[in-house]
């Protein structure tokens, strides 16, 4: 079993009392007399075995796996939403992360990491996971919009969107962003949507767009996300 707490470090979306009904677990185990390093393989029965919402409490459990005994300590690293699973490679040292962004934004997730480190394999209590977001929340709202009654469309353009994370420890950091192909394209029609996007220093090129509109007429506006142009 595994006790699940949520920390909100970015877009407050997921939360504790909504939390994802399952997540992918991998678990590195090793001897009690030495520690967590990054040639550790992951144990063949916790490489992203799914943990599933035990009752309405924070407990999660996954189908039988025996705890390999006090003479052993573990590394457990989590994933959630379980759906997430496909996009990890247990390489040694730890879970790495492969990411691209769906374009479609109603298809985007508050995609969540955790890790529990030098747990005792005694079975005797079920390490705890304290997840962190893994992807900047954003959200919009609206101003004084002047002649128009209303915000139409946002759009952002250009930014990376596909990255790796290979550390858990939080503060998280993508690395090799890049831009995939023309799929980088993120909009919304209403201002309640989410969008869920890489934590990046825009690259050069970035838009955001914005169209206003009244009963008469509409009108779009650009800008550069990193003051460059």
């Amino acid at each position: 079993h595994n006790n699940v707490d949520y920390k909100a470090t970015r877009g407050s979306v997921i939360e504790t009392s909504s939390f994802y009904n399952s997540f992918a677990l991998y678990g590195y185990v090793y001897d009690s007399g030495s520690s967590f390093t990054n040639s550790t393989t992951v144990n063949s029965s916790i490489n992203g075995i799914q943990m599933s919402k035990n009752g309405s409490g924070s407990e999660y459990k996954a189908s039988t796996v025996y705890w390999p005994g006090a003479s052993k300590k573990a590394t457990f690293f989590a994933v959630a939403p379980y759906s997430a699973y496909s996009n990890v490679s247990a390489n040694n040292g730890g879970p790495t992360i492969t990411y691209t962004v769906p374009q479609t934004v109603s298809n985007q997730e508050d995609l969540l990491v955790a890790e529990a480190t030098e747990v005792t394999c005694d079975g005797k209590s079920a390490p705890a996971l304290t997840f962190n977001h893994a992807l900047a929340a954003i959200t919009f709202t609206k101003g004084d919009l002047g002649d128009f009654t209303s915000i139409s469309k946002v759009e952002i353009s250009g930014v990376n969107n596909k990255g790796t994370l290979s550390s858990f420890e939080t503060p998280l950091s993508w690395t090799n962003q890049t831009i995939d192909g023309s799929t980088n394209t993120y909009s919304i029609t209403s201002l309640n949507d989410i969008m869920f996007l890489m934590p990046q220093t825009t690259p050069t090129g970035a838009k955001l767009k914005v169209t206003f509109k009244n009963e008469t007429e509409n009108k779009t506006y650009v800008a550069d996300l990193n003051g460059t142009e």
